[in-house]
């Protein structure tokens, strides 16, 4: 999934409870809220990650 789906994904599972899951893509699956969270979890992991690295090689190079 691409950031963009997850994101659209927890927008229609956290606002349209009383529409049900029928607006989600994700609803094909079996388990979809658990694995719509594992997406997020993976996505927010490897953002983390990015970032860290990111700033990491700003300060080495403020640091020279």
């Amino acid at each position: 999934m691409t950031g963009k789906e997850i994101v659209q994904a927890l927008r229609i599972c956290a606002t349209h409870k009383d529409k049900g899951c029928g607006l989600c893509p994700q609803m094909k699956y079996v388990r979809c809220t658990e694995r719509l969270a594992d997406e997020a979890i993976t996505m927010i992991e490897r953002l983390t990650a990015e970032n860290a690295k990111a700033e990491a090689e700003r300060d080495a190079a403020l640091a020279d």
